[in-house]
């Protein structure tokens, strides 16, 4: 954005954009409002709100990891499923719809040559994402979303992605 805008008005989006994400905080709304991450889990089945410190640290420390395992298995490849998967279960106030997004790399862990448990990994985690996309036909299922299917199912996804990539096949 800096290269084909004003650098004032890009860093001016930027600051604005970071106040309004460090002053939303949606823990506490209602079922219908609240982000569709991981967070979903803890506060269905064990009934607990994750504070914003617990969810950024959180958040951070999953980076970090699959920082590390990109690095490790020296396959760039591996960025996109890992990518994908943090931003949609991990990352800042994810919306359901933002799961679209791993539609490619779970497609790709489903059908990736490599061990078999890594693409039934993947399977199981795509059956999962698409799964939320089917229960709109069945509208008497209420909130299927806070049931958690879209992070375990992101989660599973990057697991597979990790499965299938084997150290330094994309290596310089």
């Amino acid at each position: 954005p800096f290269a084909v805008a004003n650098p004032e008005y890009v860093a001016g989006q930027y600051r604005r954009m970071a106040e309004v994400a460090r002053g939303e905080d949606r823990s506490d709304a209602p079922p219908d409002r609240r982000p569709r991450d991981w967070t979903v889990i803890p506060w269905t089945y064990l009934g607990r709100t994750v504070s914003g410190g617990e969810r950024l640290a959180v958040s951070l420390a999953v980076a970090a990891a699959l920082a590390a395992a990109t690095a490790w298995r020296r396959d760039p490849l591996l960025a996109l499923p890992l990518g994908c998967g943090w931003m949609t279960a991990f990352g800042p106030a994810t919306e359901g719809n933002t799961y679209a997004v791993l539609a490619g790399p779970a497609a790709w862990v489903c059908v990736a040559p490599g061990p078999a448990w890594g693409r039934w990994v993947g399977r199981v985690g795509c059956g999962l994402l698409v799964s939320v996309v089917l229960r709109g036909a069945v509208p008497a299922v209420g909130d299927f979303e806070l049931l958690g299917v879209q992070p375990v199912g992101a989660v599973l996804v990057m697991a597979a992605g990790v499965g299938l990539c084997r150290r330094g096949t994309m290596a310089a």
